[in-house]
């Protein structure tokens, strides 16, 4: 899937240092879905943002079942 023109690579790469980008990810994703019907005052480039999301959900989704399925490879570690 390429990478929407839009997306600015320098604010993505700051804004998820790779020790919580899954934790800090599902937090605002839970945010996006709480929204997700909330156009009436959305922006053009919002619009698309949201119609990219979704479609980025959409192909994680299809190519990620076997995520589910692992364990955690520390398991004597307690989660940090």
């Amino acid at each position: 899937m390429t990478k929407p023109v839009w997306r600015n690579e320098k604010r993505s790469k700051m804004g998820n240092m790779s020790y919580c980008r899954f934790e800090n990810t599902l937090a605002d994703l839970y945010d996006c879905d709480e929204n997700m019907d909330n156009t009436e005052e959305m922006s053009r480039m919002e619009w698309n943002a949201r119609q990219e999301l979704v479609k980025l959900c959409r192909s994680i989704a299809e190519s990620c079942d076997y995520v589910l399925e692992q364990e955690y490879p520390n398991s004597e570690e307690d989660d940090k």
